[in-house]
């Protein structure tokens, strides 16, 4: 599987229809305000639980908006509505949504793992978190590839979300070399960007004061906005083109 013709093509389909573009918009709007709810403490029960309910609808928005995209990849119902599409990708939730569980299983055995060093991290220092990032960092890089091929697998075969997982483990497992370079890209090009966002804020925040400060931080907001729907959007065209490609070569 050449990686260089899968992000060209993929840019290419991204670039070029419209609806892919709304949708990453949607997708990176929805994931940010989403971010915003998850962190908010404080307020009374009504405004936790308000919050708690904006939370569940823009991970509903989230996985519907994924979904859209992978089926306009896909060249399915392209002259749709943006509202009927994401309507009409809600028989493929429960799935997308169990996947979505999956991925988080290695941050739920880490955050234990965590727990139970919390004492030797007192007493001995950090180092007692070396063993947990070797196994938990690898293991949740290899999850999160698997789960973005999974979740292009769903769209094309009616399987439970734990059968997809599997069969696609095992598709990746045989193409490890190509699904490493591409998780390297697509995942690792979205740390170093989330990183960097975080250093030019922190930058922002020591180095401006008032009414400037103010207004670099909208222009980073928006920025952020942007590049982070765009970088969205085409790394779920790309996963989906990649899917596809290795399935009919399979075939």
């Amino acid at each position: 599987m050449d990686i260089r013709k899968i992000l060209k093509k993929s840019w290419k389909i991204f670039r070029g229809r419209k609806k892919l573009l709304v949708l990453a918009v949607i997708l990176g709007l929805a994931s940010a305000l989403d971010t915003f709810t998850g962190t908010f403490r404080g307020g009374d029960m009504i405004i936790r639980l308000s919050f708690c309910t904006l939370l569940i609808f823009f991970v509903v928005i989230i996985l519907l908006s994924e979904i859209s995209i992978i089926r306009i990849t896909t060249n399915e119902n392209r002259n749709l509505s943006i509202g009927k599409l994401l309507r009409s990708s809600a028989m493929y939730f429960w799935r997308m949504y169990g996947l979505s569980l999956l991925a988080g299983l290695p941050a739920i055995v880490v955050a234990f793992s965590l727990e139970g060093y919390q004492q030797g991290i007192s007493t001995i220092g950090l180092e007692c978190l070396i063993p947990v990032l070797l196994i938990f960092l690898p293991l949740t890089f290899v999850v999160m590839i698997v789960i973005n091929l999974a979740q292009a697998k769903v769209f094309f075969e009616d399987e439970k979300a734990i059968e997809s997982f599997r069969q696609t483990w095992n598709l990746a497992n045989k193409n490890q070399r190509a699904f490493l370079k591409l998780g390297l890209v697509l995942i690792g090009g979205g740390f170093v960007f989330s990183n960097s966002f975080i250093f030019g804020w922190n930058f922002l925040a020591s180095n401006y004061s008032g009414q400037t400060r103010t207004i670099l931080a909208v222009i980073l907001w928006v920025l952020y906005f942007l590049l982070t729907a765009i970088i969205s959007g085409y790394s779920r065209v790309s996963w989906t083109v990649a899917y596809v490609t290795l399935s009919r070569k399979k075939r």
